[in-house]
């Protein structure tokens, strides 16, 4: 058996029971509630604003640390360093998820889904240029 077909073989022994077990719930995906466009749209919003926070929460701890290790570090150059690589990725953190949150808020307005969880869907017009009626 070469190489390639072992892992193939070992992959394979793995996924398809995780496949089988999870296949059930695939089937079941579809929750009662998302039953149209509009409410699929407000709960995506709500799960990327959620996780947006929750990773901000996480990029201002790392900060922290950061903070922590370079006041413990004490004028050690390793530690330092290694400090000032924890503050300079927790800053650009927040200024990723800053601007990330910024863009979730601006879609938010552009497509009209307020904090209500609203979504106005533009209608089409049915008149004609001079008001007469499209259609038969």
């Amino acid at each position: 058996m070469t190489y390639i077909s072992k892992k193939f073989s070992f992959a394979l022994r793995r996924i398809v029971p995780i496949g089988a077990a999870v296949m059930p719930l695939a089937a079941s995906a579809q929750a009662p509630s998302l039953t149209n466009i509009q409410q699929l749209v407000v709960s995506a919003l709500n799960i990327v604003n959620i996780v947006t926070i929750f990773l901000f929460v996480l990029a201002i701890v790392v900060f922290a640390w950061g903070v922590i290790l370079f006041i413990g570090a004490a004028g050690d150059p390793a530690a330092v360093k290694k400090a000032r690589g924890v503050i300079i990725w927790g800053i650009v953190g927040i200024a990723v998820l800053a601007s990330v949150f910024g863009l979730v808020s601006f879609l938010q307005t552009s497509f009209g889904v307020g904090g209500q969880g609203t979504l106005e869907i533009p209608d089409v017009e049915q008149e004609g240029p001079t008001g007469t009626p499209l259609g038969p």
